[in-house]
């Protein structure tokens, strides 16, 4: 269904492309639940 498909009328295609535009947007900034993670550091718990 990529590539603009419709599916009950929505538009599958502009769909993808905001999810790309999301990721990447959010590119280098997810958390590998990690003891690396700073998040982890602060708090002794995994986010």
């Amino acid at each position: 269904m990529a590539g603009g498909a419709s599916v009950a009328g929505h538009d599958l295609g502009a769909l993808e492309a905001i999810y790309r535009a999301v990721d990447a947007l959010l590119d280098g900034w997810s958390c590998d639940a990690s003891t690396d993670c700073c998040h982890f550091a602060r708090t002794g718990r995994a986010p």
